[in-house]
């Protein structure tokens, strides 16, 4: 029997299914972290955001590329953490953003930016990125719609839902009921 290496990368870099005792995940300095199904987010002093673990919803806001000889990288599984968000080839909205605040679903994320915008990417098949659409995205992107125009202070991803409250206390939900 030989125990399969990695199953989702949740855990940072370690090789095995699980582990008993606390293991160190490298990654810059981090205020906050924030945990889906099968994925990690991280929230960096800095307002940077990092993540990995599974990928293959976009939840990660990697754009998977297969596997080549010069980089056999496979974004729908991350090992170690990531920065996301980054890339402006690729439409990296966080990095140029500070982020005050991260939030994992199921398959989905939401980060909130230092000016009450919200951003969100991943799964969308119940309408948990509220951009009117079921289709997944794998670049941060703003929620559009009714709270485009509020200040957000808290976000919040569970399952395959989304919510927000702005500063005046309105919540906003939005995704599976």
């Amino acid at each position: 029997y030989n125990e399969p290496v990695q199953r989702t990368g949740v855990l940072g870099g370690q090789t095995r299914y699980y582990t008993l005792s606390p293991i160190q995940v490298t990654v810059p300095s981090i205020s906050s972290v924030s945990c889906g199904q099968y994925h990690v987010l991280a929230l960096g002093v800095d307002g940077s955001v990092w993540g990995w673990g599974r990928n293959d919803q976009g939840q990660l806001g990697l754009i998977p590329t297969p596997p080549t000889a010069g980089s056999p990288q496979n974004y729908d599984h991350i090992q170690l953490p990531q920065r996301i968000g980054a890339n402006r080839e690729y439409g990296g909205i966080l990095g140029t953003r500070k982020i005050v605040a991260i939030s994992a679903g199921l398959q989905h994320s939401l980060a909130l930016g230092e000016h009450g915008e919200v951003y969100v990417w991943g799964d969308a098949s119940k309408g948990q990125l509220g951009d009117g659409t079921t289709t997944l995205k794998y670049n941060p992107r703003h929620v559009i719609r009714t709270i485009l125009n509020e200040s957000i202070v808290a976000i919040a991803g569970g399952g395959s839902s989304s919510f927000a409250i702005s500063d005046n206390g309105t919540v906003f939900s939005w995704g599976d009921n």
